[in-house]
């Protein structure tokens, strides 16, 4: 997903060291290897991850940030409602 790589290299450039490991856990709260998942399964990220990471991105005060991972769970959810 787009744009999670560019949080990920945004944080990662504004804090200096952040692993994936480190920001699945602390940005997106689920287990530290949870993109490694999602990436070799080739799925889309949670809903829920998502979510989370817009707190955490607000929390920080990355507004505009939490405001397109906010669009993009709006998005993902509109789609797994499609579906269903």
């Amino acid at each position: 997903m787009k744009i999670l790589d560019k949080i990920y290299n945004k944080l990662k450039e504004d804090k200096g060291k952040l692993s994936k490991s480190k920001f699945s856990k602390n940005y997106l709260r689920k287990d530290r290897n949870y993109l490694f998942v999602v990436a070799y399964n080739k799925m889309e990220v949670s809903t829920d991850a998502l979510l989370n990471l817009h707190c955490v991105l607000v929390d920080e005060g990355y507004n505009k940030l939490a405001s397109e991972v906010l669009e993009e769970a709006v998005k993902l959810t509109r789609a797994n409602l499609a579906v269903e």
